[in-house]
C-alpha cells in the first residue's frame, strides 16, 4: 500500500535533495578541467616513448647475439679428443661380499637383540681403519684433540629507570 499524503521523512529529504542539486561547484572548476585535459597527451606520450625505449633495447641485445664469435666447429674437437690420453694404472679389484637378501620373516635367534646389519657408511668406515690404519687413528686422535665447549653464564644488567 501506498500513502498519498507524504510524511514527515519524506519531505525532509526532498528539501535536502533539492538544496544539493541546486549548488554551484566552486571556483576554478573550469580551469582545473581544461589543465586535466592538456596534460593527459602527455602522460599517454610517455607510453610510447617507453615502448619504443624497450623495442630499441631488444633489438641492440639480438644484435649483439648475432654478432658473438660462434662456438668451435664439431671437426677441431674431434681432433683434440683423438689424441691419446695416458692410463691411470688400473686399480687392484677387491670382492666385496654381496648383501644377503632376507625372507619376509627373519628366522627366530636366541640372541636378543638381534644384530643389526651395518649400512653402506659404516661398511665405508669398516674398510678405511682396515685399509688404513695410520690414517685413521691420527683422524680419530684429531677428534680427541678438541676441548669441550664451555659457555659462561649470560648475565643482564638492569637498565636505569627513564
Amino acid at each position: 500500500m501506498t500513502e498519498e499524503r507524504p510524511d514527515k521523512l519524506d519531505l525532509i529529504v526532498d528539501a535536502a535533495l533539492r538544496d544539493y542539486s541546486n549548488a554551484e561547484p566552486r571556483a576554478g572548476f573550469e580551469q582545473r578541467i581544461f589543465r586535466h585535459v592538456q596534460a593527459a597527451p602527455a602522460a599517454r606520450r610517455s607510453y610510447w616513448q617507453f615502448g619504443w625505449a624497450m623495442a630499441a633495447i631488444v633489438l641492440a641485445l639480438v644484435i649483439l647475439r648475432l654478432d658473438l664469435p660462434k662456438k668451435q666447429p664439431v671437426q677441431e674437437i674431434t681432433r683434440v679428443i683423438k689424441q691419446p690420453v695416458p692410463t691411470p694404472p688400473p686399480l687392484p679389484v677387491r670382492t666385496v661380499a654381496k648383501p644377503v637378501k632376507r625372507r619376509s620373516s627373519p628366522p627366530k635367534t636366541d640372541k636378543f637383540p638381534e644384530p643389526v646389519p651395518l649400512t653402506a657408511e659404516e661398511r665405508a668406515l669398516l674398510r678405511f681403519v682396515q685399509d688404513r690404519p695410520d690414517l685413521a687413528r691420527e683422524t680419530l686422535s684429531l677428534s680427541a684433540q678438541i676441548e669441550d665447549l664451555t659457555i659462561e653464564p649470560l648475565q643482564i644488567e638492569q637498565l636505569p629507570e627513564p
